[in-house]
């Protein structure tokens, strides 16, 4: 496994991600770690707009990260 890169979230931000992630950013708007943005909304009421364009960045990078051998 590679080392942890420790990035803020506007370091994070300003990362250029490749063409399959950049392709689905503007239509992702579910995924675990949106998921877990709304489901803290539901019981708490606390929503941070910041948070929403970095877990809708983070949830395409899983949607199109390669498997391990022998998943499909």
């Amino acid at each position: 496994m590679e080392k942890a890169k420790l990035l803020s979230l506007q370091e994070f931000k300003a990362v250029k991600m490749p063409a399959e992630i950049q392709a689905i950013l503007g239509q992702v708007n579910g995924g675990s770690l949106m998921e877990c943005h709304r489901k803290v909304y539901e019981a708490t009421g606390i929503w941070m707009p910041e948070l929403t364009p970095i877990f809708q960045k983070m949830d395409a990078m899983l949607m199109t990260r390669k498997l391990p051998a022998g998943v499909k």
